[in-house]
C-alpha cells in the first residue's frame, strides 16, 4: 500500500509537467522576483498563485547547518543584516528583514515581517510544488551541504520533485544518486561555447535525463549570434534525455523563441505575465 500511495502521489505531481511537455515551463526565477523580494515566502505564494509550473530557488547554508533560501554573497545586498549566511543562525537570519532594500525608493516591502526561510518550511508549505535548487553555498564542503540536502528532502518526501543546479560541479558530484541534477553550469557553458565556435554537436549521449541551464543575454544577441545559439540549442535537443533551460527575462517574445525551439522550460522574472491559468 505504500508503494502504491507513493505512485499515485508521483503521478498527481508529474501530469501536470508531462501534460505541458510540448509547452516550456513556466520557471519563476528566485521565486519571480519582479513580483515580490526574491527568495522569500511571499514571492513563492505569487508565482503559485499565478500560475508558475515550478519555481527556482537559491540556497545557502547557516552557521548551524541550516539550507536556507538567499541568493547574493552578502546580505546588506538586500536585507538589513551584513555579512554572509554563513555567519548567522537560522533563527537570527528569521529575523531579518528579507523585504528591507526591494523597490526603491518606496522599498513598500520594509517592515512586513519578510523574513529568510528555512528549505524545509518551503517544502513543508507546498507538498505539490516543483522545484529548481540552485546551491549558492560555494565556501561550503560539497559532502557536507548533500547530507544535508539528501536529508531534508527525504525528511519531505521531496526527491521526486526538485532538480538541483550548482555552477561548481563538484556540490553536483557529490550528490546522491536518488537526487536529479543539473549538468554543472561551468560543463554546460563549455559545450554551448565548442557548438557555437567549432559547429562541433558533441553532446553525451545518456540513458537518463539530463537538465542544462543555457545561460546567455538572449535579448541583445544580434541575428548572426541568435542563429549560433539555435543550433547550439537544437544541438543539446538532438539528445532526447536532455532538459534545456532558457533565459526568458520578462519578454514573451524571448518566450515564443523558446518554443519554437522545443526548450523544456523559461526562467521568468514575473510569472503571472506568462499565465497559462485563463
Amino acid at each position: 500500500m505504500r508503494f502504491l500511495s507513493k505512485l499515485l502521489f508521483l503521478v498527481n505531481l508529474l501530469l501536470p509537467l508531462m501534460a505541458l511537455a510540448s509547452e516550456p515551463l513556466i520557471i519563476a526565477r528566485r521565486g519571480g522576483m519582479e513580483d515580490a523580494p526574491e527568495n522569500t515566502l511571499l514571492s513563492i505564494e505569487k508565482a503559485v498563485d499565478s500560475g508558475a509550473d515550478a519555481v527556482w530557488l537559491t540556497l545557502q547554508l547557516t552557521k548551524d547547518n541550516e539550507i536556507v533560501l538567499y541568493r547574493p554573497a552578502d546580505l546588506k545586498t538586500l536585507t538589513n543584516l551584513q555579512g554572509p549566511v554563513s555567519a548567522y543562525t537560522a533563527a537570527e537570519l528569521h529575523r531579518a528583514d528579507a523585504g528591507y532594500w526591494y523597490g526603491k525608493p518606496a522599498y513598500p516591502w520594509r517592515g512586513k515581517n519578510l523574513s529568510i526561510p528555512t528549505l524545509a518550511e518551503v517544502l513543508q508549505r507546498w507538498p505539490n510544488t516543483f522545484f529548481f535548487l540552485d546551491i549558492k553555498s560555494l565556501n561550503v564542503p560539497p559532502q557536507l551541504i548533500s547530507v544535508l540536502l539528501e536529508d531534508i528532502l527525504e525528511t519531505n518526501h521531496s526527491v521526486d520533485r526538485v532538480r538541483v543546479y550548482a555552477t561548481d560541479e563538484r556540490y553536483l558530484a557529490a550528490l546522491p544518486d536518488t537526487i536529479d541534477r543539473f549538468e554543472s553550469g561551468n560543463a554546460t557553458q563549455t559545450v554551448l561555447s565548442d557548438v557555437i565556435t567549432n559547429h562541433r554537436c558533441d553532446i553525451p549521449s545518456s540513458a537518463i535525463e539530463k537538465w542544462y541551464d543555457l545561460k546567455y543575454p538572449q535579448s541583445s544577441l544580434n541575428g548572426s549570434q541568435q542563429t549560433q545559439i539555435n543550433e547550439a540549442i537544437r544541438c543539446f535537443k538532438n539528445n532526447r534525455l536532455a532538459k534545456i533551460i532558457l533565459p526568458g527575462d520578462n519578454d514573451k517574445a524571448l518566450y515564443q523563441t523558446a518554443q519554437t525551439l522545443h526548450a523544456d522550460g523559461v526562467l521568468v522574472e514575473s510569472p503571472g505575465l506568462f499565465s497559462k491559468k485563463s
